[in-house]
């Protein structure tokens, strides 16, 4: 992320059971093509409500499916929640080892981690290349311009929430954006086969751990302000298994020591807090929710 960049721009804040556990979320077929489904679909008539075949949905129109459980530290959570967490973790490990098998079987492929991880950070770089150039841009400009650049790098509502972002940026002001070094190896900490209508794994979607040291430098009115940061991200991608297409999905925050594997918030079938949820995950420069003002 660029460090402390927010939805305000000013010239002082300018910067700113494993099977279960991996089933795809249903709300992308309760709600993704009928937003007049009933949040609780009745029980006795399951077929009645059509189902829709993600193989059909392309993968730029995808955002996050679910807000997938990134295991906190435990020197973050109080002593007391220990050992539920370490139940959770395992839970979550399951998660990724049922699916990394899905994978295997039904596609019969090999899993490429480093390969994926490598497409993923130059995705990353590119879309913090490319929102700070659009910024530095005319406003009537910014828009094509991040459309164009990231149609290749991004889904569509992660572009929507860099073309909101800067719509806000002064036109008195520059910036620009370095990525120092990687910190440490990125880890994938969630990896969920997506299957189609048929339960077979058409996407696949991932969050990777990133640390990285981010130098910027913004210019407003002649005052220059250089900061150098590390920041770690919790970045969300979706992948196409056939074309190996890779785009930047969204970012997560690690889980609270309170909340369970499964986000039942998310998978209640709500479609309009599913919609909040997508947009909310789309923006990769917002604040973690969870931290205490």
């Amino acid at each position: 992320m660029i460090v402390g960049l927010s939805r305000t721009v000013g010239s002082r804040n300018l910067l700113a059971n494993s099977s279960r556990i991996l089933s795809t979320p249903s709300i992308i077929y309760r709600g993704y093509a009928n937003t007049n489904t009933p949040a609780t679909p009745p029980r006795k008539k399951r077929s009645a409500t059509p189902q829709v075949d993600i193989a059909k949905i392309p993968i730029n129109e995808l955002t996050v499916l679910s807000n997938y459980y990134i295991p906190p530290p435990f020197t973050k959570c109080p002593i007391s929640s220990w050992p539920k967490l370490a139940i959770r973790r395992m839970g979550a490990i399951a998660g990724i080892t049922y699916s990394v098998f899905k994978f295997r079987t039904e596609l019969k492929k090999k899993i490429q981690f480093n390969l994926w991880k490598d497409i993923a950070i130059e995705q990353y770089v590119k879309t913090n290349k490319v929102f700070t150039a659009a910024c530095n841009k005319r406003a009537v400009e910014r828009d094509l311009y991040l459309m164009n650049q990231l149609k290749n790098v991004a889904v569509k509502e992660v572009i929507n929430g860099l073309m909101e972002r800067a719509e806000t940026f002064p036109m008195n002001a520059k910036i620009s954006w370095e990525l120092v070094s990687i910190v440490g190896n990125p880890k994938i900490v969630a990896f969920i086969a997506i299957p189609d209508i048929n339960e077979i794994t058409t996407y696949v979607q991932f969050v990777m751990k990133l640390t990285t040291n981010q130098k910027y430098e913004v210019t407003v009115d002649g005052k220059v302000t250089n900061d150098e940061k590390v920041v770690t991200d919790y970045l969300a991608f979706t992948l196409n298994p056939f074309t190996e297409e890779l785009l930047l999905t969204g970012k997560l925050f690690e889980s609270d020591h309170i909340r369970g594997v499964m986000d039942d918030t998310v998978l209640a079938g709500n479609i309009s807090l599913f919609k909040a949820f997508s947009k909310s995950v789309s923006d990769i420069y917002r604040s973690d929710p969870n931290l205490k003002k």
